[in-house]
């Protein structure tokens, strides 16, 4: 990509910067579409699938504060 790490790291941690909110978009559309797929996979039965929808219940349930 021909880009300076050192700058683009920078950029991801300074508050406001377009590179950043570009960054946390991407990887929270990536974990959506990772969910998605345990979830599909879970529907189809997959054990695997079923105890990590579990343990991801589980862990949101454990930081959501009410």
């Amino acid at each position: 990509m021909d880009i300076d790490e050192t700058i683009l790291v920078d950029d991801i941690n300074s508050i406001g910067n377009p590179a950043r909110r570009a960054f946390f978009k991407g990887m929270a559309s990536t974990a959506n579409d990772i969910r998605k797929g345990i979830r599909d996979l879970a529907d189809a039965g997959s054990p695997f699938s079923i105890a990590e929808c579990q343990r991801l219940i589980t862990r949101q349930l454990a930081e959501t504060k009410f």
